[in-house]
């Protein structure tokens, strides 16, 4: 069985950091030696399911499509999974291709996207002809990697349905699925909150998406609450055994496995059954089945047990947050050193869990919430010791036809809801963390570890303090520098500036289709919570086209104490407008003064921050008849913010020549519907020896003017992406010889 506890290790850190020797090397060194009785087996499992997770995820990889651009081909798929009403993504399997780019072959699952209303149901079949590339994705802090969870959930390709769609063959629903339509059906009655609360609760659903204010929650540390997961397959498997024990005095504990068992798997399946609660679910059947033959429960091999089936069935999941971060929590509680039941035991482990995860939760948000510690002791049996019994009798009584079950629900769920609002007041604040390199997250989960480990107090505390100062960012620039953060949209611009404790954004991002969503609320909002930057100063909109200030509206209602320059009815944009934060000073130079910023690129506002002879240069989208009559009073410049996203109406030579920067910036798609940056574009910034980067392949670009030599990218390199990264991070020149037109992949996380 050591073995198996092996497998659980290697799961939790091999698949991630499989080509991060180094970082193996340290942490099975470590492991040794914190677990040196054990060392030759443990060693022994880990090194076996490293092997045996990585053979299994290079096989997923060999089905992934790898071009950017996309590719058409008509295809019989078969619906896994529904998202929206009406549908607006699905997941589904290719049964065959036809009529398809060769490249597609290997395709078996994708996930794609409905521009046109259809009858869509999991289960069912149909006939598409689809538009398909690599399934990346912008990654930017504050929210895991795309591609990354593309590959954990093992999709090969991603795109959308186009053309006519052709029904083959209608859902056939088990009876499983018609118990979960019918429980949500019972739900149908609450308002779009309580219902929210309550289908995640019981029926481990996050429909209607929208309704739950899920960024509140993880501001909170409260989202494992409503994602069903082992906290509450436990609760309710306690349950169980308690009331089977109140209902059969005297009878020996092994004859109530069964149906213990078969309550339990019942629960797992009315809640869709996703990753957490299948790793519950495994761990109590080995704590059933050593009940039946007489032995002592041994919780280390349950989880053993647990890893190695769901490596053997689909390891990619492994790659997930949630799957990465309920196992660890569970090896946290088994660790050493833990125990008690007091109230003090229950504030030590939520704090032991806090700095356990620590690592985990800065590989994959960047960010941890300040007081999660302590919310989760009034949150915790809130949700699972009143909100779960109750919603679940409540339920049972509404089938049941009783009349006050529905309006207790409705106010049970409202109450919960406001409570979570006040809450959000004082106790919604984030921790920035920085992930750093595979090594430095190595030792710092290490570090941890040891930390929570028995021994003698002054080493534990130090190993702590060494855990956090490894995840720690870099302060925030003093008064004479600023650090430029520029956001990954897709076909958009949205940038933060930071200076003197201050803050600027630059654009909001694009406007999503018309149900009101944008890349602010979905990509720049975490991102800035993960910087730790929890107010807005000031936003520049430079013009009003949708892909820069389509998201406006968000931002006026996450951050109303902002300032707001050049959009309507705001402030002026012009060459009339500039100010000083510290050292740093920011001066707009287009619009000619007596201009206001608004529609038209022409008219757009161009921003130039400078600092201590460093200097950042932002052109929005001006024309290059405009950048001409700018290069004139323009110096060299240390990174530019390329025009129009790189357009080949855009960047003029002459320009190029005359701020000659050492990096050049384009925020675009990839692959982008104009096909930005135009390889003239980068043949021209090429020429002047800039570097140039694209945040459709880096993901979000962050530049400090203390080091103006080094840029940090959020798509840093991993062998499970896509297509190769390069040199990020690494000295770049102001100017000299030419480089790649290609924009350099650069990788920092």
């Amino acid at each position: 069985m050591a073995f198996l506890g092996g497998a659980a290790l290697a799961l939790l850190f091999g698949p991630a950091w499989v080509p991060a020797w180094g970082a193996a090397a340290v942490l099975l060194a470590g492991l040794w030696a914190l677990l040196r009785p054990l060392a030759p087996w443990l060693l022994g499992g880990v090194v076996a399911g490293l092997l045996l997770t990585g053979a299994q995820l290079e096989a997923v990889r060999a089905h992934r499509l790898a071009s950017v651009a996309y590719l058409e081909g008509e295809a019989v798929l078969r619906l896994r999974a529904v998202q929206g009403w009406p549908a607006r993504h699905a997941q589904a399997d290719v049964i065959a291709w036809r009529r398809a780019d060769p490249a597609l072959r290997p395709v078996q699952r994708i996930s794609i996207a409905f521009y046109a209303p259809l009858p869509l149901k999991a289960g069912a079949t149909w006939r598409m002809t689809l538009r398909l590339r690599a399934p990346k994705g912008d990654p930017n802090l504050g929210r895991p990697d795309p591609e990354r969870t593309r590959f954990a959930a093992g999709v090969h390709a991603v795109g959308y349905a186009r053309g006519l769609a052709l029904a083959l063959t209608p859902p056939a629903p088990t009876l499983m699925e018609r118990l979960r339509a019918r429980l949500g059906d019972a739900l149908a009655p609450l308002s779009p909150g309580p219902r929210a609360v309550f289908t995640a609760l019981l029926l481990g659903q996050a429909e209607p998406p929208d309704a739950l204010p899920w960024d509140r929650l993880a501001l909170l540390g409260g989202i494992h609450l409503f994602v069903v997961s082992g906290f509450h397959l436990g609760l309710v498997f306690a349950a169980l055994r308690l009331l089977m024990t109140a209902l059969t005095p005297g009878v020996p504990g092994r004859l109530l496995t069964v149906p213990l068992a078969l309550g339990v798997g019942l629960y797992a399946a009315i809640t869709g059954g996703g990753l957490p609660v299948q790793r519950a679910a495994l761990a109590v059947l080995v704590l059933l089945t050593a009940l039946t033959l007489g032995r002592g429960p041994r919780p280390g091999r349950g989880l053993g047990f647990a890893a190695l089936v769901l490596c053997l069935a689909g390891p990619g999941a492994l790659l997930s947050p949630g799957a990465a971060l309920s196992f660890f929590a569970v090896l946290v509680l088994l660790w050493p050193g833990g125990g008690g039941l007091g109230l003090g035991a229950l504030v030590a482990l939520q704090f032991r869990l806090a700095l356990a995860m620590a690592p985990l939760l800065a590989a994959f948000f960047g960010w941890m919430p300040a007081y999660g510690a302590l919310l989760n002791l009034l949150l915790s049996p809130l949700v699972g010791g009143v909100l779960l019994p109750l919603g679940a009798a409540l339920l049972c009584l509404s089938l049941a036809g009783v009349s006050f079950a529905i309006p207790t629900l409705e106010a049970l769920g409202q109450g919960l809801l406001a409570l979570l609002a006040w809450l959000a007041g004082p106790g919604g604040r984030a921790v920035p963390l920085e992930a750093g390199s595979s090594l430095a997250l190595a030792l710092a989960t290490l570090l941890a570890l040891g930390a929570l480990a028995p021994g003698l107090p002054r080493l534990r505390l130090a190993a702590a303090l060494l855990a956090v100062a490894l995840l720690l960012p870099p302060p925030a620039p003093p008064a004479k520098h600023f650090r430029l953060t520029v956001f990954a949209v897709g076909q958009g611009s949205a940038a933060l500036v930071e200076a003197d404790g201050r803050t600027l954004l630059v654009d909001t991002g694009p406007r999503y289709g018309a149900e009101g969503g944008s890349a602010f609320s979905v990509r720049v909002a975490p991102a800035l919570r993960a910087l730790g930057v929890r107010r807005l100063d000031r936003v520049l909109v430079s013009h009003g086209d949708s892909d820069h200030a389509g998201g406006l509206a968000a931002l006026q209602a996450a951050f109303p104490e902002a300032e707001i320059l050049g959009g309507p009815g705001a402030l002026a944009c012009n060459a009339r407008r500039t100010w000083r934060w510290g050292d740093v000073h920011f001066t707009v130079i287009h619009p000619p003064p007596g201009a206001q910023g608004g529609q038209g690129n022409a008219r757009s506002c161009v921003l130039k921050v400078s600092a201590g002879g460093r200097r950042a240069l932002l052109l929005a989208d001006v024309p290059r008849s405009v950048e001409r009559r700018l290069a004139a009073d323009l110096a060299v410049q240390d990174l530019v913010v390329a025009a129009h996203h790189g357009s080949n109406g855009s960047s003029a030579r002459v320009l190029a020549k005359r701020t000659a920067p050492r990096f050049v910036v384009f925020s675009a798609a990839e692959p982008s519907p104009f096909g930005h940056p135009h390889q003239d574009v980068l043949a021209r910034w090429a020429a002047v020896g800039a570097r140039a980067v694209s945040t459709g392949k880096e993901g979000m670009v962050r530049w400090d003017s203390r080091w103006p030599k080094r840029l940090r990218c959020a798509r840093g390199a991993a062998w499970w992406r896509a297509s190769a990264v390069g040199a990020c991070g690494a000295e770049a020149p102001r100017s000299g010889a030419p480089q790649n037109a290609t924009p350099s992949s650069v990788g920092l996380k």
